[in-house]
């Protein structure tokens, strides 16, 4: 069987690919979907395509600033609304959707009680980390990196993670 042209395909074709990051990032349509509909956050629009989210206790940012250098999704934890973040995460223009959107879905639903629901005595903590589940799909860590690295077994991805805090603050 010879193998298809691309061309050939209409735009709404399914097709499987693998590795899966070879399929692109697919739509932000879920992304946008988690955001608009979460109960009590604020939706910016600026320059025409930038989306900035505040939640409603302002200590998580998300922007979504699509012209700039990177693209892609940033978003900002801190404990003080107006204070320098706790922690911020990115996800490049090339993040499948589908991370960005159950990242954020997972935040929202998780913010009001704190995050407790992850916890060691919550009713979502699986034990295991980010860390910990690609390690065993194969991830290797970068020794000696600081922040610590650990990279995907074809080199095009990486985790960065830098050791913190938590503590227990009121919800959101």
């Amino acid at each position: 069987m010879s193998p298809l042209d691309p061309g050939d395909l209409a735009p709404s074709t399914e097709v499987l690919v693998a590795p899966v990051h070879l399929a692109g990032p697919g739509t932000s349509e879920a992304v946008f979907s988690v955001l608009d509909h979460a109960a009590g956050w604020t939706k910016t629009v600026a320059f025409g395509t930038d989306a900035y989210y505040a939640s409603p206790c302002q200590r998580v940012r998300i922007a979504n600033p699509v012209e700039s250098h990177y693209g892609g999704w940033t978003i900002t934890y801190a404990e003080d609304p107006l204070g320098v973040p706790d922690w911020i995460t990115t996800f490049d223009r090339n993040t499948p959707h589908e991370i960005v959107a159950a990242f954020t879905e997972t935040l929202v639903q998780s913010l009001p009680n704190h995050f407790r629901d992850h916890f060691s005595d919550g009713k979502h903590y699986t034990g295991l980390g980010p860390n910990d589940v690609l390690l065993r799909s194969g991830w290797d860590p970068v020794h000696g990196s600081r922040p610590y690295r650990i990279v995907s077994p074809d080199n095009r991805a990486a985790l960065r993670t830098r050791s913190g805090w938590s503590t227990s603050t009121p919800s959101c």
